[in-house]
Order: structure tokens, then sequence, then C-alpha cells
């Protein structure tokens, strides 16, 4: 059996974040509304765990309500994508599937980003960009 090990361990009112096998994972928190102020605070505490090292992350967005215009804005960009090269979304239904196809249409991500219903397919496409 093997065991899986969570590396920078961390858990907030937004969510939980923590390197697997180098992978930032991100859960967002059950009903979360994301707002600038919320998307600047996991994007902090990103940075810091992330110690200056670069990664691809996983992040799902099964259990989230909504993004605003501004955070999905804030997560694109800048500090927003400092220290990560890929990213793998994660959702459960039709919305959010539209939803984040609609982010990554008009956002327009500079690294490469992947739409994913299936947690382990996410984590094998992934696999390719971990240095």
């Amino acid at each position: 059996m093997t065991r899986i090990v969570r590396e920078q361990y961390y858990k907030d009112e937004f969510g939980e974040m923590w390197i697997e096998d180098g992978i930032i994972c991100y859960i967002f928190s059950p009903g979360l509304i994301i707002t600038e102020e919320a998307a600047i605070s996991i994007v902090g505490k990103r940075i810091r765990i992330s110690k200056g090292r670069t990664y691809p992350a996983l992040v799902d967005f099964c259990q989230i309500q909504y993004i605003t215009k501004v955070a999905r804005e804030y997560f694109a960009k800048g500090d927003g994508i400092r220290y990560l090269n890929s990213g793998a979304f994660l959702v459960k239904s039709q919305v959010q599937t539209i939803f984040i196809n609609f982010f990554l249409m008009i956002n327009k991500p500079v690294l490469p980003t992947k739409l994913f219903t299936d947690r382990q397919e996410a984590i094998n496409w992934l696999q390719q960009f971990k240095s």
C-alpha cells in the first residue's frame, strides 16, 4: 500500500493546501465565495509553502460557490501564478465545467492549464511538469 505524504500542510477558512509528490494541491472549502481578499490570502500562503520552488498545481473546485471577476483575474497572472508551471482544475458538475472553461477563455492563463473530472487523470497529466 502506497502511503501519501503531505508536505507543508496548511488549512484555514478558505480551504486546505499541501505539497504531495511534487504537486501543490488545494481544495477550496465548501460553499466558498472567493473574493479578491480571499484570493490574495490563498496565493500568499501558496507562495510561502512553495519556498521559492516552482510546482504544478492541482486545484479542486468541486465545492466552491463562486469566484469574483477580480479574484479570477488575480489568480491568472502576477503573484497568482508565481512559482507555478501548470495547473489542473478538478470539477464535478456541468456548471463548474462551464465556469472554469469561461475562466480559461476570458483570463487566458499563460501556464499550461487543463480541466478534469477525475483526480488521478489530473495528477497523471501534471506529472510531466514536475521538476
